[in-house]
């Protein structure tokens, strides 16, 4: 793990401190990897990496992320798509789509960068 800290950089981002969406479009421009958590309910989570996004005019609608918990990708190169439109009053509002549908939301990241 020494060797590697002189070549990169590894910081922890929480919503609670952060606006992980914003954040995660800036770190992707700047071609940062980013490894996302989402959510499903307050005890159970999943860990998947953010390799783009979906935008429609100006607004980024929704990031596309490689997820080793489903099929490996064969016409595109994400398998997994996190949509940004949070349902009102919910908590775990955000759809992902994976194979099949589930409610979650995303409260921490992990972003990897060059020095």
């Amino acid at each position: 793990t020494k060797q590697f800290s002189k070549k990169v950089s590894v910081d922890s981002f929480s919503k609670k401190e952060h606006d992980l969406k914003d954040l995660i479009i800036a770190e992707l421009e700047e071609n940062n990897p980013v490894i996302l958590r989402l959510a499903y309910n307050k005890n159970e989570g999943h860990w998947l990496v953010v390799i783009g996004y979906e935008q429609i005019g100006e607004k980024v609608t929704s990031l596309l992320t490689l997820d080793s918990g489903n099929e490996s990708p064969s016409l595109a190169k994400w398998n997994g798509i996190l949509d940004l439109e949070k349902l009102p009053k919910k908590i775990y509002g955000y759809n992902y789509y994976a194979g099949n549908t589930s409610y979650v939301d995303f409260d921490e990241a992990v972003v990897v960068s060059r020095k």
